[in-house]
C-alpha cells in the first residue's frame, strides 16, 4: 500500500515537471520566428558571391601554383601566385607596371584596372 502512494507521488511530480517544461518551451519568449527569405538565400547560396572557387594551375616545381580570383570582391580577375611552403599569396602580375610599359610602347593610355590579362580563359 505504501509503495502505491509513493508511486502516485512520483507520477504527479513527473507530470508537473513535464507540464512546467512544456509551458517554458511553448512560451512566446522562446518562440523562433521563421525567416523564409533568409532561408532561401542559404538554399540558393553561390560560392562565387563570397570567396569564389580556386582552380589551381601548377607550376613545374609542383609546389607553387597560380589561380584567377573569381569571387565577388574587388580583386576579381587578378592572378595570384601561391607558395604553400612559404605560406604566401601575391599578385602574379604587376598590372600597373605592365599598363605603364604598354602605354609607352603603344603610345596610348592603357588602364591597369580594366581587368584584361592575356592568360584569361575568355581572352584566348
Amino acid at each position: 500500500m505504501r509503495s502505491l502512494a509513493v508511486h502516485q507521488i512520483v507520477v504527479r511530480v513527473a507530470a508537473a515537471m513535464i507540464i512546467a517544461v512544456a509551458a517554458v518551451v511553448a512560451s512566446p519568449a522562446h518562440a523562433q520566428s521563421v525567416d523564409y527569405t533568409r532561408a532561401d538565400l542559404i538554399r540558393t547560396f553561390d560560392p562565387l558571391l563570397v570567396g569564389g572557387r580556386v582552380y589551381p594551375i601548377w607550376l613545374r616545381d609542383s609546389v607553387r601554383f597560380y589561380f584567377e580570383a573569381n569571387g565577388a570582391g574587388a580583386d576579381r580577375g587578378t592572378l595570384y601566385l601561391v607558395d604553400p611552403r612559404a605560406r604566401t599569396k601575391r599578385p602574379l602580375l604587376d598590372n600597373a607596371r605592365i599598363a605603364s610599359s604598354l602605354s609607352i610602347a603603344a603610345d596610348t593610355t592603357v588602364d591597369p584596372a580594366s581587368g584584361y590579362h592575356p592568360f584569361a580563359a575568355d581572352h584566348a
